[in-house]
This record gives structure tokens, C-alpha cells and sequence, in this order.
């Protein structure tokens, strides 16, 4: 027999080298296969890396996505501005907005679809909401709005944000 290669993924080949045949082993066929794992390997890994990175792209443009905006179902007033959001954004990443959005929760949060959030300006809420979408704070955001920032991150318990607004 000759040496055959079959490809597996783009990129990665599966050698096959020529059977031998002994006649002492009767009716056993000894190959050996050589195939490049790692190089699969990193294929997949960064097959998924480049999904998970769609994916929070899409999320993190969700709330600048005008055909969407109708999914949004959830008001926050905040300083007087009504700004719409999605639960499962605010829920994925704060325990507060779990507790208030639960089917089972006694909030008025959760059957109203409303929340109201006091003691913070519209403006640094808002960059706090692209946050929490995905969008990073910029150097200038962080550092005009640190402290207000971080009373917000604390207030809703996201406890990342406060470590990082912390060094402000």
C-alpha cells in the first residue's frame, strides 16, 4: 500500500503511512498514524474565540441597534430620562437586577419593567449601561466619571467594575 493523507480540517492532514503486513502476527495489520493535534487543536480554539468575540460584539451593539430596539424591555429612569435596556444584559451581569427581574420576586421591578435608579446623573449612567453591554470605559470616561461610576457599580454589585474603579 502506499501513503495516503485525508484532510480533517482545513489545514490539518492525517498521515497515513504504508501497512506492513507479518505474516507471524497472522491477520494483524501494524501502521502507524501520525496526525497534527495541536495544529486541530488551535483550528477549534480559535474557531470558538472568534465566535465568543461575534457574540459580545453583537451584545455590545445591541443598544445602539435601531431594528432591535423593540426587544428592549425594560425602562431605567434615571435623572429624569428614560433610557430602554434588555434584562438579561442588566440580569447577566448584576445579581441586584436578577433579584428585581425574577419571576418569584415580590420588586415591582419585575412586573412593571421599570426600573428606578436615584442619586446618579443620566450621562454617567448611560456610559455605565455600554459597560455593562460590553463596551469598555474609556481612559477619558474613567477619568471623569470614576467616582460616580463606581458608586453605581457598587450599588448594583458589580464587583469587577468597582475593583477596576477603585484605582481612580
Amino acid at each position: 500500500m502506499t501513503e495516503k493523507s485525508d484532510t480533517l480540517i482545513a489545514g490539518s492532514k492525517l498521515n497515513l503511512p504504508e501497512f506492513t503486513y507479518d505474516k507471524s502476527l497472522r491477520n494483524t495489520i501494524k501502521c502507524e498514524i501520525e496526525a497534527d493535534v495541536e495544529q486541530y487543536d488551535m483550528s477549534f480554539k480559535r474557531a470558538n474565540e472568534l465566535y465568543r468575540d461575534k457574540l459580545l460584539n453583537d451584545i455590545a451593539s445591541m443598544l445602539t441597534k435601531p431594528s432591535i430596539n423593540d426587544l428592549m424591555d425594560v425602562v431605567i429612569e434615571v435623572d429624569g430620562k428614560q433610557i430602554c435596556a434588555h434584562r438579561f444584559v442588566l440580569a447577566a451581569r448584576s445579581p441586584v437586577f436578577v433579584a428585581m427581574f425574577a419571576k418569584n420576586s415580590e420588586m415591582r421591578e419585575a412586573s412593571e419593567s421599570r426600573v428606578v435608579i436615584t442619586d446618579v446623573r443620566a450621562e454617567v449612567f448611560e456610559h455605565f449601561l455600554n459597560h455593562l453591554y460590553g463596551n469598555p470605559l474609556g481612559e477619558t470616561v474613567l477619568n471623569e466619571y470614576a467616582e460616580e461610576l463606581f458608586k453605581v457599580a457598587d450599588k448594583v454589585r458589580i464587583i469587577e467594575l468597582s475593583k477596576i474603579l477603585r484605582r481612580f
